[in-house]
């Protein structure tokens, strides 16, 4: 019968276990009292490490572990300090409405957090960069999309004005910029009164505008039996009776539609008749035949 060495590692292991428990009851002010009985181990003594046969030392001597005195204590290493998760999701709107770039927000946002000491070179867990905010700008996008989509539209207001705007027309194989004027509309939705879009008409007439906003609307898969109100100015091409842009929606969605157009337009006919009246006929939209209103073109 052979009795074999001592196991060193496991030894070891207890020992420093052990240690660490010690000296965690110390450092809370703990009472330890060694009388007192414990179901804890003590530490071995070192006559429990002496090897007593000569067969032991020879087993010993052929392990590859060395002896406790010469194991190597590894420093500990200090945990990683937590990341803060920032939401970003103003910003994120910010940039997007004013067009800045990510790496000009990120560089913009974190010299703010290290003025007002929420960074430093110490802890700089809070830096933004710009694939973080990359990644915000994404998730904010596809959130406003997702609610766009889920919004139940009950009515919409339109208004037009002309444009000059640049345009590319191919000629002999080549495009060309051109500055052509335009009717563009642009569609708001409510209730909330928020932006829906914009579209640009080819022709300006009644018909046009209308199976141009209507298209719109289809495109962007809107229900058009929840429609009930059409807003837009007192213009003769959107409120007429027969041809209007309102009559014509009415007669496409097959229901009678409630308006509500802005009267600003009404309001101006006193004031043009009393001009026509005092100064003569206009010679054009922005001319005047009579002297008050050469007089206004030289002011």
């Amino acid at each position: 019968m052979m009795i074999g060495g001592v196991d060193l590692v496991t030894t070891v292991k207890n020992k420093r276990k052990l240690e660490r428990q010690e000296k965690s009851l110390l450092r809370n002010k703990e009472i330890f009292d060694p009388n007192k009985p414990c179901c804890s181990r003590s530490l071995p003594d070192d006559d429990d490490l002496t090897i007593e046969s000569t067969s032991s030392s020879n087993s010993v001597a052929s392990s590859p572990y060395q002896s406790p005195k010469h194991v190597a204590r590894l420093p500990k290493t200090p945990p990683p300090p937590k990341k803060k998760k920032l939401n970003l999701s103003s910003l994120a709107l910010a940039c997007d409405r004013t067009g800045v770039s990510d790496r000009a927000a990120a560089i913009i946002a974190s010299s703010v957090l290290k003025d007002v000491g929420i960074i430093s070179t110490k802890d700089p867990s809070g830096v933004i960069d710009r694939s973080k905010l990359r990644r915000e700008r994404t998730k904010v996008r596809s959130s406003l999309q997702d609610a766009d989509r889920n919004k139940i539209i009950r009515g919409i207001y339109f208004d037009g004005r002309k444009d000059k705007s640049l345009v590319s027309i191919k000629k002999e194989g080549k495009f060309y910029r051109k500055r052509v004027t335009e009717d563009h509309y642009v569609i708001l939705s409510e209730p909330g009164s928020d932006y829906f879009g914009h579209v640009t008409c080819e022709l300006g007439t009644a018909k046009g505008i209308q199976s141009t906003i209507i298209r719109h609307l289809k495109m962007k898969s809107v229900d058009l039996n929840k429609i009930a109100v059409v807003g837009c100015d007192g213009t003769v091409v959107n409120t007429g009776s027969k041809g209007g842009v309102v009559r014509l929606m009415e007669e496409e969605l097959k229901k009678p539609l409630q308006w509500f157009i802005c009267q600003l337009h009404s309001n101006e006919l006193p004031l043009r008749h009393l001009l026509l009246h005092l100064d003569g006929k206009t010679t054009g939209p922005k001319c005047f035949s009579g002297p008050i209103g050469s007089e206004l073109q030289k002011m």
